[in-house]
């Protein structure tokens, strides 16, 4: 209940980043029609590949007239199952489909929404299907099932950047510069990213395959265009958010099906990011769904960092929201200062934020299709660290590596 039908094409689970320069990144996972991460219902598993081509040693998207082809992979069949490929977008907005045999135009053209277009003299024209839930006329896009042109049917990477505040985006798919050739499906750990102390944008994702799940996170240092990938956490991991602690390293907590927070330390070294071990902590959490952590902008009395995390507490369901204070060290050891109750009721897929004023904002789930928004003052949420008393308990390893 509540997924999309086979008939539909899905965009889903975004995270948003506002970059030092005012960039706003939002990252999205886009399916061609009736593909997803689940096996279920008659749905298909995505195919291993990134849906692109190298056309003179630039990675292009491939496209396909033949539908019944959409399962083949372009990098093990060539132009026979997949003769065309996405150029460049002009200034005009508008990527013509070449054919791959001799480069030349096909009559076609994508906007950077990748609708389709008919290529007429003096311009494009839309190109228009029956939607399949209510039959009026909607913009073909090579990622339905019924467009003229198709993808391969795998998982994309989707990244709209705005630079005006929202009120225009730039897309691009990011697969060609962050899937690896042999894996399937690829998920944003949907919530938020962060911004480092050098102006690094980091978004947590995490990879799927039949073999089981492993998040890693994408990275663009500040003035760059491209996204490099870290590692991926050598332990059974999915959703997860991270935090940057005073010494450099990004703390990342990761959703598991151990029944404890877990977390995992990323240091930096020439090239990118080596991961540090995997730790679950002897707190008792419901692990088995995403999570939210920020850094706080203000230090405890004691000159501490302060870290907040949110997420489900209840032993078997996703219930009992909680929002956990904790106090880092410089050698990354953590205590926890406070624990405010958010809730007793469903909590799940909560994203925290600070706000100007310094108070802490919280969105989440408390249902099936109803979401909350509340704000607190910190010192309501943390009264150990920002208003009166005192009562913290250690959260330490529990020995056991993962």
């Amino acid at each position: 209940a509540g997924f999309a039908g086979t008939d539909a094409t899905t965009v889903i689970d975004p995270a948003a980043v506002q970059g030092t320069d005012g960039a706003i990144c939002l990252l999205a996972d886009v399916n061609p029609t009736g593909v997803t991460t689940c096996e279920w219902a008659g749905f298909r598993f995505p195919g291993a590949g990134t849906g692109y081509v190298a056309i003179d040693g630039v990675q292009r998207l491939a496209l396909t007239a033949d539908y019944g082809r959409t399962d083949e992979n372009p990098a093990e069949n060539g132009e026979d199952a997949y003769p065309y490929y996405a150029g460049d977008f002009g200034e005009e907005g508008y990527a013509p489909v070449l054919r791959r045999r001799d480069h030349a135009p096909s009559g076609y053209a994508l906007d950077r929404m990748y609708n389709l277009y008919a290529v007429r003299e003096g311009g494009v024209a839309p190109l228009t299907q029956k939607q399949v839930d209510s039959g009026r006329p909607v913009a073909q896009n090579v990622f339905y099932r019924d467009s003229a042109l198709h993808v391969y049917n795998t998982g994309y990477m989707w990244l709209a950047i705005s630079k005006d505040g929202g009120a225009s985006w730039r897309h691009t798919i990011l697969n060609p510069q962050i899937k690896r050739p042999g894996e399937t499906g690829l998920l944003v750990s949907p919530g938020r990213g962060t911004v480092i102390g050098d102006g690094t944008v980091v978004i947590p994702f995490y990879h799927f395959s039949k073999e089981g799940l492993c998040a890693s996170f994408i990275y663009k240092k500040a003035g760059e265009d491209g996204w490099g990938r870290s590692p991926d956490l050598s332990v059974p991991s999915s959703e997860s958010e991270i935090v940057e602690l005073a010494d450099g390293r990004l703390r990342m907590f990761y959703r598991s099906r151990t029944g404890f927070l877990c977390y995992a330390d990323a240091f930096r070294q020439e090239g990118g990011y080596r991961w540090g071990e995997a730790v679950r902590t002897g707190m008792r959490v419901h692990s088995d769904c995403n999570l939210s952590a920020i850094a706080y902008s203000r230090r405890s009395r004691d000159g501490r960092q302060v870290i907040l995390l949110s997420c489900p507490s209840g032993e078997e369901a996703r219930r009992d929201g909680r929002i956990f204070t904790f106090l880092a060290d410089a050698d990354g050891s953590m205590e926890l200062a406070d624990t405010f109750a958010v809730n007793r009721g469903i909590f799940q897929y909560s994203c925290l934020t600070e706000q100007k004023d310094g108070k802490i904002a919280l969105l989440y789930e408390d249902g099936e299709a109803s979401i909350t928004f509340a704000s607190f003052e910190a010192a309501q949420v943390a009264p150990s660290v920002f208003g009166e008393g005192d009562g913290r308990a250690q959260v330490k390893p529990d020995g056991k590596n993962q």
